[in-house]
């Protein structure tokens, strides 16, 4: 499938199901609800972006401006892009969830991965200060979804996504406490696309 075929068949899907279902997350209740580019062009030119392995808005928006203006001719300027991206902010992870799904979109994305980690607490947050075990690893750090401070490391997991199976785990790997899980995994990754285990979602955008 080349690139023109993907980018068809990715915003044909982002259509259908941003029109079922997914326009709910961002409801335009002002007079002004009818806009010229529309939600599913800004998703489609986003995720099709980061599938070219452009990570920051800046990048994608270039890109897209450089080589898909034919495709998209009412492109809005940067910062008005920038605003109708960050409007549509709660529907990636939704929408991510539906593509995932979509055995239509195989070949869009054939490489899919979920990232996780834990921690492995060698020391609570009273005694992070004094612990000296694994030193050359361990470090202090912070649990956010536990919402707690420690002293020890965090086992990431990169796995490939598989639609109705276990995810196939490539790298399970130790680093400090205060390593995020793209710090870490980003090196590995060979493809733009990843999600979290608790929300299926894009790579973090940079603006």
């Amino acid at each position: 499938m080349d690139w023109q075929d993907k980018l068809i068949h990715l915003y044909v899907s982002i259509c259908q199901h941003y029109r079922t279902h997914l326009w709910i997350h961002s409801q335009r209740l002002s007079n002004n609800q009818t806009v010229t580019f529309t939600d599913e062009e800004v998703l489609t030119v986003s995720l099709f972006g980061m599938m070219q392995q452009h990570t920051c808005i800046k990048a994608i928006y270039t890109y897209t401006q450089d080589h898909l203006k034919a495709w998209f001719p009412r492109l809005p300027s940067y910062p008005g892009f920038i605003q109708r991206l960050n409007r549509l902010a709660r529907v990636f992870a939704p929408l991510m969830e539906q593509i995932l799904k979509d055995s239509a979109l195989s070949n869009v994305f054939p490489h899919t991965y979920l990232v996780d980690s834990m921690p492995i607490v060698i020391a609570q947050s009273a005694r992070s200060g004094k612990a000296r075990v694994a030193k050359q690893i361990a470090s202090k750090g912070g649990g956010a979804s536990k919402k707690m401070g420690y002293y020890g490391v965090k086992l990431h997991l990169l796995a490939q996504y598989r639609v109705k199976g276990l995810p196939k785990p490539d790298y399970i790997g130790l680093t400090g406490a205060a390593h995020h899980d793209l710090t870490a995994l980003r090196p590995l990754l060979p493809f733009g696309m990843m999600a979290t285990s608790s929300a299926i979602t894009s790579t973090r955008i940079k603006p």
